[in-house]
């Protein structure tokens, strides 16, 4: 399986397909080797590129989407990808995100999904919230407008529930790379350490998080996040409160990303100190926009001696600096002092009684979107605690979680209530002429009176927008949408099963096909892959799927760049269209390129002239083949059956280990053997074969006149000769007493007696030798002749 595109422009560039032919490459030698291979490919099509080009053109995101996958569909056809295009999927087709919504519901009634005012990236510019990876610069990715830290209403899924078994998982994955895994280990950023009390000044207690209670003697202030509720209520007893406001103003300019990186600053708290819990010694407390209210309890302790971003914030407001450790010591640590680390941090923590605790970088899932082009959430809005216990005893009653979900707005209390499965079609995007934001915190559908007004029936749980059901009681749907990532988090378990009307996949589907055994893409080392393993873990627990983890092989593939080795795009004017290329060379030859260019995990310059050299070899290929053909010789010269059976041997082993660049150039290494030597057709037929995955046109044609009954594409793959591969002469090292004197070419079959007497007989040997008594003749067979005298 490729990691599905993102139709979002008119067109794919050169760099585009590279993951794509390997993958096909890959299916078509699987496919020779006798497996049932499903390959299948489909669209990512939701998210905010589509509705913003969607937008510009005037015309419903839907076009948008369809006109694009109709190119890229057109382009990868070309190319002659094997798809199984029975089983395209595209996650903005209702019949697709209906089942996105279905296994939205696990996530809500198993307590997984909950609704909070949480601090998000707006952009106003947007519309929308984004997530930390779409901001640069504290500036969105795309348009490069401002994004500020706001309160809002958001729907949450529970990612942090899963974070141990989705950092201990990883070992299950022994087929991906480990820059992969440890990327996604520092991304949940598990840590184990203490939480204790400081008091303060203002009445107002701080817990703080740390690693290191060892240190605890070195603190010399408390810092606290800007966003944190603590910094709000601290401020209001400091005697600087104004200069405070002002700076966590400024610093909710700032994505988390950009304060993690480059700190921005700090505020001291004038009047306010915390009490060291041992020394009883007065603290500043200082708001500082490198600490994250996400992340621990939104506190820190300050200890500058042992700790960098510590020290900077110390040298700047010149606070003091106390060393605590000497080497694996205590030291200026009162009756700790001289304990070893281990030994006096369980002290330490139980003279504070500090608790353990476990925290993580990763934090809850926000999962909402303030824009039209989603899926919309399969939940609406009753108004009452009586409304809400008239639909909870009946057919819902089994989709509800434990603990209500509600929320207040003008004084009414509004309770998640779930749409059941059966009545999905309910919350289909509306079909509208304007989708724009607008220009508040709420996304498109809430302008929307036809999709926010409806009614639901207590007992069945059905909703629709007709009033005067007698019974019914009028909901509002809910205005947010999911983001981009919700379609892509289970849509290779839709491919086993795409017509399925009723379920997201079968059981028998799901258990035939079992995990993807390879995944190949680009990016996304840890936003996709940690969401998609965090979904189907759900699922897991829900009963859905067999197997705890949803690709059992990883494949990371590096960007093709433009000739100057700057990225590829359209702005800057580097960019090539696959139709060009192939125009020029024809597919198969754009396809052996993209696969000899370089190392598959490797970013690598497009040249235009590794492109001619391609087109020329299957020219040779082309010429070559037809004089085989036409000479029909009844065998094929000795050296020239060896180097065929060598190739196919190692072709094989390159493309099982996704080694296309060397498998290629294996290819045209034998062709420039071979190509003037006598060659049976039944033995050059096993170059064709080794060459067919990579250049599928060309030698099905060649195919067709030598087999004419059948493709060359479900002939069986060719197997080497283990006899063949062996060189009849091989050259032996010989030792005397361990040190090289001489090598000996010899037959590989060659008697011991005779190998005896030859390497004896070696002039470069003989003279260590023949003055001595040889005690040992020691031969490891086909390595090494080894003498002791």
């Amino acid at each position: 399986m490729d990691m599905f595109p993102y139709p979002s422009g008119s067109s794919m560039h050169v760099g585009h397909p590279r993951g794509y032919v390997a993958t096909d490459v890959y299916s078509r030698f699987k496919r020779m080797q006798g497996f049932d291979v499903l390959h299948p490919m489909g669209w990512d099509a939701f998210g905010l590129p589509a509705e913003e080009t969607a937008i510009a053109n005037n015309e419903h995101p839907a076009a948008t989407v369809a006109r694009n996958i109709d190119r890229f569909r057109a382009q990868l056809t070309m190319l002659g990808l094997g798809y199984d295009w029975s089983r395209e999927i595209n996650t903005t087709d209702p019949g697709y995100y209906r089942h996105t919504q279905q296994i939205f519901l696990e996530f809500f009634r198993r307590g997984l999904a909950r609704n909070d005012v949480v601090a998000v990236n707006w952009c106003p510019a947007l519309g929308t919230v984004l997530a930390n990876e779409d901001i640069v610069d504290g500036k969105s990715e795309r348009g490069g407008h401002p994004v500020f830290q706001t309160p809002m209403r958001q729907w949450v899924l529970a990612i942090t529930a899963y974070a141990d078994r989705l950092l201990d998982d990883l070992d299950l994955l022994p087929q991906w790379p480990d820059r992969v895994k440890n990327a996604q280990r520092s991304w949940i950023g598990r840590s184990e350490g203490h939480e204790l009390r400081f008091a303060t000044s203002a009445q107002v207690a701080v817990d703080v998080f740390t690693t290191r209670i060892e240190t605890l003697f070195g603190v010399t202030f408390l810092a606290l996040a800007p966003d944190a509720e603590l910094a709000r209520s601290l401020k209001a007893s400091a005697s600087n409160e104004a200069e405070a406001d002002a700076y966590i103003a400024r610093a909710a300019q700032a994505s988390e990303l950009d304060r993690q990186s480059a700190s921005s600053g700090a505020v001291l708290l004038g009047g306010v100190h915390a009490i060291h819990p041992l020394t009883k010694a007065r603290l500043p407390v200082v708001i500082a926009d490198y600490v994250l209210a996400s992340y621990g309890t939104g506190a820190v302790m300050g200890v500058p001696a042992h700790d960098e971003r510590d020290a900077q914030l110390a040298r700047a407001l010149d606070l003091p600096v106390l060393a605590v450790l000497d080497g694996d010591l205590l030291t200026n640590s009162g009756s700790f002092d001289g304990q070893p680390v281990q030994q006096a941090r369980s002290g330490i923590a139980a003279a504070v009684a500090a608790t353990g605790r476990k925290r993580y970088k990763i934090r809850d899932w926000t999962f909402s979107r303030q824009r039209f082009w989603g899926e919309p959430f399969p939940i609406v809005w009753i108004a009452g605690r009586d409304n809400f216990h008239a639909v909870a005893h009946g057919e819902l009653a089994q989709w509800l979680p434990e603990q209500p979900i509600s929320h207040v707005l003008d004084g009414v209390e509004y309770f998640a209530v779930p749409v059941l499965p059966a009545y999905l079609d309910a919350m289909r995007l509306p079909v509208v002429v304007a989708y724009r934001p607008t220009g508040t915190l709420e996304g498109p559908l809430a302008g929307i009176d036809q999709w926010v007004n409806a009614f639901i029936d207590p007992a069945t749980g059905q909703v629709d927008n007709t009033p005067g059901h007698a019974g019914w009681i009028p909901v509002r749907r809910e205005t947010n949408t999911m983001p981009q990532w919700a379609g892509s988090s289970w849509y290779w378990l839709r491919y086993m099963d795409p017509d399925n009307d009723t379920a997201p996949f079968s059981r028998e589907a799901m258990r035939r096909w079992g995990q993807v055994d390879v995944y190949a893409g680009a990016d996304h080392a840890v936003a996709h892959l940690i969401y998609a393993r965090f979904w189907h873990k759900v699922m897991y627990d829900a009963g859905m799927v067999d197997f705890a983890e949803p690709f059992k092989r990883l494949e990371f593939l590096g960007h093709i760049l433009a000739a100057d080795g700057s990225k590829i795009s359209k702005r800057s004017g580097n960019s090539r269209s696959p139709e060009e290329v192939v125009r020029e060379v024809g597919a198969d030859a754009f396809r052996l390129y993209e696969m000899f260019i370089g190392p598959f995990e490797k970013a690598i310059p497009w040249s235009d002239e590794g492109l001619t050299g391609t087109r020329r070899f299957l020219e040779r290929v082309w010429s070559v083949a037809h004089r085989v053909i036409d000479e029909n010789a009844p065998a094929s010269a000795t050296d020239a059956l060896k180097a065929l059976h060598r190739t196919v041997d190692k072709v094989g082993d390159d493309i099982e280990k996704f080694r296309f660049n060397t498998a290629v150039a294996t290819l045209m290494g034998c062709l420039n053997e071979v190509q003037h030597r006598t060659l049976s057709v039944s033995d050059f037929s096993l170059f064709l074969l080794s060459l067919a995955p990579f250049a599928p046109h060309m030698t099905e044609e060649i195919w067709s006149t030598i087999s004419p009954r059948e493709s060359i594409h479900l002939a069986p793959w060719p197997q080497a000769d283990a006899a063949l591969l062996q060189d009849e002469l091989i050259t032996l090292p010989v030792q005397v007493n361990g040190k090289l004197r001489g090598n000996v070419v010899v037959k590989r079959d060659i008697p011991e007696a005779d190998l005896r007497t030859v390497s004896l007989n070696h002039a470069d040997v003989s003279t260590y030798v023949s003055e001595h008594t040889l005690k040992k003749f020691i031969y490891v067979p086909g390595r090494i002749v080894n003498l002791v005298t």
